[in-house]
């Protein structure tokens, strides 16, 4: 009985992979030419671009690292979650922030005062996009987070 639920188990989780591929293959550019990151593949990739903070933003919230996570968001966003840290505590804030899966940038636009407008899709299956703001620090890339 244990080895008929287990086969069942291998086979949903092969199936599972194949709809992965399919997703994160099939699906691998974008407007703005950029492939989707699913989460467990993000490093650390620094800050020259917004999809490089993003993407560090990303490993950093999977791999708890408050220290990469502060260099990779402005000043306002940085207090946002030492504020959510001290009240939610570690944990619970780097709970939600690992619920993004990845993300494909579908469009960036530079504003007038330097920043950058991105539109960006968390999930593979939808097109449902959110807009971020990115600013430029000493020439870097900042991620600013509204809470």
């Amino acid at each position: 009985r244990r080895r008929a639920a287990l086969d069942s188990l291998e086979a949903r989780n092969r199936q599972l992979h194949a709809q992965l591929a399919g997703v994160t293959n099939g699906a691998t550019s974008s407007p703005a030419g950029a492939a989707y990151l699913a989460s467990r593949n993000a490093r650390f990739a620094g800050t020259a671009t917004p999809r490089d903070t993003l993407e560090s933003f990303l490993a950093a919230a999977r791999q708890g690292d408050t220290n990469v996570l502060f260099q990779v968001l402005d000043d306002v966003s940085g207090n946002g979650i030492r504020a959510a840290l001290e009240s939610q505590g570690t944990e619970k804030t780097f709970t939600g922030l690992r619920l993004m899966p990845g993300f494909r940038i579908r469009s960036l636009e530079e504003q007038a005062d330097g920043s950058a407008r991105v539109e960006v899709e968390f999930d593979p299956r939808t097109a449902a996009t959110e807009s971020l703001t990115f600013q430029r620090v000493n020439g870097e890339w900042r991620l600013s987070l509204r809470f």
